[in-house]
């Protein structure tokens, strides 16, 4: 189903065994994926500078105008936490694209951003030499940096135990870790490992774009499931009924 003119990028959902259920096709270049709630999805399009709310009936329920968004995370109703590129920066916006708060700290790479329950919000970088993970408090101010087993870090996502979870894309592991501490833990996922994510049950959902593989570990690391897809994919979500949603980097619009 296209669900708007022009476009190569598509949002697919599937079952945890691989079976397509709906594909919607039309999008520019997607940078990130997020659950706004159980029956919407967000969109982050990097190159068209705009994030998207798709419902699962393929319907584009609202689009909020964001400079290059790379990641977005939804805090409430009416407030996203978005990265931005082009310069790099973190803001918060509204529905009609107000900027809220803005972050002040000078990032080289913003690759993906949380808000922690203490205010405070956790940004990795991804590019350039840093590779760190940053945590930043509301005015601005680095308050814990965490460095180890980081390389090439894509993606951050918080899970339900309170850890972060992000890739080491370089080292073929995702990092599991607690905010300001230093233990870490790492589920292994070759070969590139991008975009971990959340999933209801506490678990972790991942993707590989060069293996084609969409991948689940429960709570305690297990692996749980996985799935080869047609296309790379790039991103994917869990929703609470047991399917997920899935990004594909590449699209080819001549194709049904």
């Amino acid at each position: 189903m296209r669900v708007r003119e022009g476009g190569s990028y598509a949002v697919m959902r599937y079952t945890t065994t691989g079976a397509v259920l709906q594909r919607f096709r039309g999008f520019g270049q997607i940078s990130d994926l997020a659950l706004y709630d159980d029956t919407t999805v967000l969109i982050a399009e990097e190159e068209a500078g705009r994030i998207t709310a798709l419902s699962l009936s393929g319907t584009i329920v609202w689009t909020v105008p964001v400079r290059r968004p790379r990641c977005v995370e939804a805090l409430g109703p009416d407030q996203l936490l978005v990265c931005e590129d082009l310069p790099p920066r973190i803001v918060e916006v509204d529905r009609t694209g107000h900027v809220g708060w803005t972050s002040t700290t000078r990032l080289v790479d913003a690759a993906g951003a949380v808000r922690l329950p203490d205010g405070n919000t956790a940004v990795v970088e991804g590019r350039g030499s840093r590779h760190a993970l940053e945590i930043i408090n509301p005015r601005g101010e680095i308050v814990w940096t965490g460095t180890e087993q980081l390389r090439q870090p894509r993606g951050l996502a918080r899970l339900s135990s309170g850890e972060l979870v992000t890739s080491g894309f370089d080292t073929g592991t995702l990092v599991v870790f607690q905010p300001y501490g230093t233990a870490a833990r790492t589920l292994p996922f070759c070969c590139h490992p991008e975009a971990p994510s959340a999933m209801p049950d506490g678990g972790v959902l991942a993707t590989s774009a060069e293996q084609q593989t969409v991948q689940a570990w429960t709570a305690d690391g297990t692996a749980a499931w996985a799935f080869k897809t047609r296309y790379p994919p790039y991103d994917a979500q869990m929703l609470a009924d047991g399917r997920c949603w899935s990004a594909s980097t590449w699209f080819p619009t001549a194709r049904a």
